[in-house]
Formats: C-alpha cells, sequence, structure tokens
C-alpha cells in the first residue's frame, strides 16, 4: 500500500503551484532564500485521487478517499537556519492568534507544535511548525479532513513533514474532548480523554495563561466542577512527558 501511496504522493510533487496562504504571510521572507526546501500542492491535484480505480488494499482505498478531502498543502522546510529558534516562536505568535492549539510534541531533538481551524470533528486547516534549535520547519494543510483520518495518513505517507502528524493516531488526539462546551458556572462539565493519555496530568489556565486547575488523568472520562470559575475562556491542556493535548472550554453564567 506505501508504495501505491507514495507514488501518488510523488508524481504530486512534481506539479505544484503556488497560492497566497499562512506560510506565505509569516514566512515569505524565507521563500526565496537558497537553502529552502519548498513543496506546494493544490486541490486539483489533490483531487486526482478520486480518479484512482479501487486498489484492492482497503486501507490503500480509505487514505485515497482522505487524500481527496485535501484542498491545499504546502511546506517550507531549513535543515540549518541561523534564525531558527526566533521563527518557530514568531510562527507560534501568530498562530495563537487565528487557530487554536491542538497538539505539542517534546524530544530531546526539539519541540514540534500543531494548530489547527476545526469545527464538529472537520479540520478546516491544520498547520505544524517546528525546530531543534538548527532546523526549521512549517506546513499547512487545507482541506475538509475528518480528524481522527490526518494521523492515519501521515502513518501511511513515510515523508518529511508528515512524520509527526502521526502523534494524532499515535495518541488518539480526536477522541480528547470537553462537554459540554460551554459550561455554565454552576455545572460540572467532562473531560473525555484516550486511553494513551491516562497518566497524564491536566491543568486548565485562563486567558491570562493562569493556572487555576489540575487534575490527574487517571480515566477516560473525568467530571470536573465549574462552581469555583469565573465566567470566560479557558484551556484545558492534557500533558505527558512527550507531548500535550490542549482544548478550549468556555464557562458563561
Amino acid at each position: 500500500m506505501k508504495n501505491i501511496l507514495f507514488t501518488f504522493v510523488i508524481g504530486l510533487l512534481s506539479l505544484g503551484t503556488y497560492a497566497q496562504d499562512i506560510i506565505s504571510e509569516q514566512f515569505g521572507h524565507l521563500e526565496d532564500r537558497d537553502e529552502a526546501t519548498q513543496i506546494e500542492i493544490t486541490g486539483k491535484l489533490f483531487s486526482l485521487a478520486t480518479h484512482i480505480e479501487n486498489t484492492g488494499d482497503k486501507e490503500a482505498d480509505q487514505v485515497l478517499d482522505f487524500v481527496s478531502t485535501i484542498k491545499h498543502f504546502k511546506a517550507l522546510a531549513f535543515e540549518k537556519l541561523e534564525t531558527a529558534e526566533s521563527e518557530y516562536k514568531k510562527g507560534l505568535s501568530a498562530l495563537k492568534g487565528v487557530h487554536e492549539e491542538l497538539m505539542v510534541i517534546r524530544s530531546p531533538e526539539g519541540s514540534f507544535s500543531l494548530y489547527v481551524d476545526e469545527s464538529n470533528g472537520i479540520v478546516h486547516e491544520l498547520v505544524g511548525i517546528g525546530t531543534d534549535n538548527e532546523a526549521f520547519g512549517v506546513f499547512s494543510l487545507i482541506g475538509n479532513m475528518d480528524l481522527k483520518q490526518i494521523g492515519k495518513f501521515a502513518a501511511e505517507i513515510q515523508m518529511e513533514g508528515f512524520d509527526k502528524m502521526e502523534k494524532i493516531k499515535d495518541y488518539n488526539v480526536s477522541e480528547v474532548k470537553v462537554y459540554p462546551n460551554p459550561v455554565s458556572t454552576s455545572e460540572t462539565f467532562t473531560l473525555q480523554t484516550s486511553e494513551e493519555l491516562v497518566g497524564a496530568v491536566a491543568t486548565m489556565y485562563d486567558e491570562s495563561g493562569r493556572a487555576v486547575k489540575e487534575i490527574n488523568v487517571d480515566d477516560t472520562l473525568i467530571n470536573i466542577r465549574t462552581n469555583d470559575l469565573s465566567s470566560g475562556i479557558y484551556y484545558v491542556d492534557i500533558s505527558t512527558d512527550a507531548v500535550s493535548v490542549k482544548k478550549k472550554l468556555i464557562v458563561i453564567d
């Protein structure tokens, strides 16, 4: 299956075109540098997946169906960039204003963050940005994509730039939810996590970044009272040593 998908994606890479996007807006000053590696693929090219006949492999067909929901992909990467750390921080600052943090992946080699524009389980844009203090990379994936399928897609396409998205599948991030949302100050909300995140610590932060509540994640379903919270926007950060997953919660009077 991977050979089929790899051949398909490589074919797309040879036909990329350019359009304005968050990468051009925030990192346009880096795009003309000789050492930059750039990839851009349009929705028309992704739609070619719908014309591939049944491969006879169920998993391959599922991934090709997912590919057809993608409208645009763009990536910019440097093996060595003297301003890698500052570009990473600048990118995070810009993303926080337009997207929600989905996941942070930590390792001895560096940090990688995923931000998402998502509603009802459908991802309209996924942005990944990372650095190891020397290398730097950022990508944008736009479409109407199933969050559950993004990690699976990344696991099948063995290409640099997709590998970090496998963590979405590894930790079943699509299972992480807070509900009801909004929730009243006199009610209880439920934090739902995946089995892979049991043992993590969930910290609630208000909009100013102040920690207001800490919960040990000892089950996949935890009920949390809000009677000690004021109305406002909060973020529930579920963290392990390797990753953190964040969800926004709105508390109303």
